[in-house]
Parts: C-alpha cells; sequence; structure tokens
C-alpha cells in the first residue's frame, strides 16, 4: 500500500512538473495545460484489467485442457498512474468552476 501511495505522489509531482514547465515555456495557462496534459496522461495510463481473451485462446487450442495459472486475488486494479492524473483533471475543473 506504501508503494501505490509512492507512485502516486511521484506521478502527480512529475505531471505538475511537467504542466508548469509546458505553461511557463509556452506562455499558456497552467489550467489549459493541465486539462489537456491529464486527460493525455489519463488515456496513456488507463488499463481495463486482466484480459481473459488470452486464456480463453489457449483453451480452446488445447481442447480444455488448458488451466489457467493467473491468481485474481493477488491482482490490484488501482493504477496510481490512472488515479494522479485523474486528481489532475478533477483538480482542474474545480479550479475551473471556482476562479473563473
Amino acid at each position: 500500500m506504501k508503494k501505490l501511495f509512492l507512485y502516486f505522489f511521484l506521478t502527480l509531482i512529475v505531471l505538475l512538473g511537467i504542466i508548469f514547465m509546458i505553461s511557463y515555456f509556452f506562455d499558456f495557462r497552467f489550467s489549459n495545460v493541465a486539462f489537456i496534459t491529464s486527460i493525455v496522461a489519463a488515456f496513456i495510463t488507463y488499463s481495463g484489467g486482466p484480459s481473459k481473451f488470452g486464456d480463453a485462446t489457449v483453451a480452446v487450442q488445447t481442447l480444455g485442457k488448458f488451466v489457467s495459472t493467473s491468481n485474481d486475488e493477488k491482482m490490484s486494479y488501482i493504477n496510481p498512474f490512472f488515479v494522479a492524473s485523474c486528481s489532475i483533471l478533477i483538480g482542474c475543473f474545480a479550479s475551473f468552476l471556482f476562479f473563473y
């Protein structure tokens, strides 16, 4: 759990640094750059969870003799990179509603 929080905060810091550098060097508004950057980062870091299509294909090819070795209980569906980019996007919406 500590690892997830560490990745979350590091991703948040890196994304905010990238957003600040882009807005500073190109003289754009911080909120506009943050909105676009967080959407792009959310699309890049999104993962829909594990796919069972590969296991099903192998099971059909081996006539049902394939037994999946993946353990769903060990898999974490929380992606800290996606959560960090979504939190910047939500913060962007909140700042737009309250400050403009």
